[in-house]
């Protein structure tokens, strides 16, 4: 079970695009097919590979569905809440974690990130219990001066900064963390991981790895704060992300490209396929 892995991400993707041009019946095929897809039985609890994908596609579909597709808006949602059930009564989802990896596509921000945004996306008050897990894995942080990073996997003490398992993730978990809480220390926090991930840089120029995701997390810290450094950081990371060679939009090209037209409108830009278009459910 995988969001962007597998058929299941395909399904997502082509209801996007199928609500995005207005073809209401493929988008209720392609949602059909996705919600099934979903019940296939996956241990694993991760956003890139596991419930975590699946929980995020159901917060990106039930933004995009109108009003009118009542009975897709009502699939996708009993979808979802069926799912963080699943993943909020886990240990995984309280203050333990005991998910070896930290970051955002295969550990504990990622998981967290899930849970948080399925909040946001329906509205419903952030638990105690998130909160707590929230608040533990923002004090498993390191400060060095203005900046702050996680370690890669607990006890081993590697340090990256790229979206996948650095920094750059956590930018988007604390800021919206920060909104959802009301709670401005962990805006702070976003910055100072924002401030590692530009302090170490990156020989990656992809969007999961290195220069592209970047990019996208110095672009949710300026809608975030209104400061003008994070967009000149993100055009400065689109001009290094020039020279990927790849196609992909996580690996390669098409990853530039949505970075430099998302850079054309800042405060209406989104990680694609990660980020929620609106705030309110």
């Amino acid at each position: 079970m995988s969001l962007l892995f597998c058929e299941s991400g395909v399904r997502c993707v082509q209801a996007l695009i199928a609500l995005g041009l207005g073809r209401q019946r493929a988008a209720r095929s392609a949602v059909a097919l996705f919600l099934r897809l979903s019940e296939i039985a996956e241990r694993r609890h991760e956003l890139t590979i596991g419930k975590g994908g699946m929980l995020l596609g159901c917060a990106l579909l039930l933004d995009s569905l109108p009003n009118s597709a009542r009975q897709s808006r009502k699939q996708v949602r009993a979808r979802g809440e069926q799912i963080y059930r699943q993943m909020i009564k886990l240990p995984t989802a309280g203050p333990a974690l005991p998910v070896k990896r930290l970051g955002i596509a295969h550990g504990r921000a990622g998981i967290l990130y899930a849970l948080l945004l399925w909040h946001d996306a329906t509205g419903r008050p952030v638990s105690p219990r998130l909160s707590a897990a929230l608040k533990k894995l923002a004090e498993m942080g390191q400060e060095i001066g203005s900046a702050a990073r996680w370690e890669h996997t607990q006890g081993k003490g590697e340090y990256w900064s790229g979206w996948c398992n650095g920094t750059a993730g956590y930018v988007f978990l604390w800021t919206l963390t920060a909104r959802l809480l009301s709670h401005p220390g962990y805006l702070e926090l976003a910055e100072m991981a924002a401030q590692h991930t530009w302090q170490v840089g990156s020989a990656n120029l992809s969007l999961c790895c290195g220069a592209i995701g970047d990019g996208y997390a110095y672009l949710n810290l300026y809608r975030a704060t209104g400061k003008a450094l994070w967009l000149q950081r993100a055009r400065s990371s689109a001009r290094l992300a020039m020279g990927v060679e790849d196609h992909s939009l996580y690996r390669g090209r098409a990853g530039v490209v949505a970075l430099l037209s998302d850079l054309d409108h800042p405060k209406t830009s989104w990680m694609p396929f990660f980020e929620r278009t609106r705030h309110s459910p």
